[in-house]
């Protein structure tokens, strides 16, 4: 196999360590390349901040607040599916479609007072 110079393409000896064209080191494929230091805090400073922000974004959907705005939010609408997504039963496992269709005809026929009821 022909070895070449990396940074101008220019055909090296098996022999040379550096290029006679442009003088640029030649370095084996196999070899790693060494992360700059900056770089290296970069990301992980990076990554902190992005798991930092994930986190306060979560904790922001799954208040107690957000989630009664969502709760208030699907029974206005009268969506079954959103709120599967947001009821569970004591033992918190997900409401069904046919409960929270249920859930809403309840609603319907007797009014706003049955969700204080389920608060």
């Amino acid at each position: 196999m022909e070895k070449k110079c990396q940074s101008c393409t220019r055909s090296m000896k098996e022999s040379e360590k550096f290029c006679a064209n442009c003088g640029e080191e030649y370095v084996e494929k196999t070899q790693e390349k060494k992360i700059n230091p900056k770089m290296k805090w970069s990301i992980i400073v990076g990554a902190i901040i992005l798991l930092f922000a994930g986190h306060q974004l979560l904790h922001g959907y799954y208040s107690p607040k957000s989630l009664e705005k969502r709760f208030e939010s699907a029974v206005d609408e009268g969506d079954p599916i959103k709120l599967t997504k947001i009821a569970t039963h004591e033992d918190k496992t997900p409401i069904t479609e046919g409960e929270a269709e249920a859930f809403l005809e309840l609603i319907d026929e007797e009014g706003q007072e049955v969700i204080e009821q389920f608060a």
